[in-house]
């Protein structure tokens, strides 16, 4: 049971490990109060908490779609009839955007010879189709190329 859970753990325990990390980072070089104004500090508030929410909402929506439970939580993503082209999405779609920035952000200097996007091109489609299949026992992330 533990190894169905396992991806989904080292997930959750990556992200919070890389959040700590950068929290840190920009805790030591802030150290002075920085003032740009009003305005700035409203706008950039708002720009930056959007990006935050919709940053860690989608890497929990991921992690969750990783665990081994039914094709309706979070959400269902396809119908009994998986059709690529009619998928379900949840509001401001975040898991979407958190997989897409990654592939971005991997295709960059986090390459290490191959990006994320030519392992797991359709990452979340990956994971929800592999739901279905895990209710007919079958394994789940069954990947030759990893």
């Amino acid at each position: 049971m533990m190894p169905d859970w396992a991806y989904a753990l080292s997930f959750l325990i990556l992200f919070v490990f890389s959040s700590v990390i950068f929290l840190a980072i920009v805790l030591v070089l802030t150290r002075q109060p920085i003032d740009l104004g009003v305005m700035p500090e409203r706008i950039g508030r708002a720009v930056f908490g959007l990006l935050a929410g919709l940053i860690l909402s989608g890497s929990l929506l991921t992690a969750a779609a990783m665990m081994p439970l039914s094709n309706n939580f979070p959400y269902q993503r396809f119908d009994a009839r998986p059709d690529p082209e009619k998928r379900r999405k949840p509001l401001f779609n975040p898991d979407d955007f958190t997989a897409g920035w990654f592939s971005i952000i991997s295709k960059g200097s986090l390459n290490g010879g191959r990006s994320f996007a030519v392992c797991h091109p359709n990452l979340l489609d990956h994971l929800f189709l592999n739901r279905q299949a895990s209710e007919k026992n079958v394994t789940l992330w069954q990947n030759e190329d990893l």
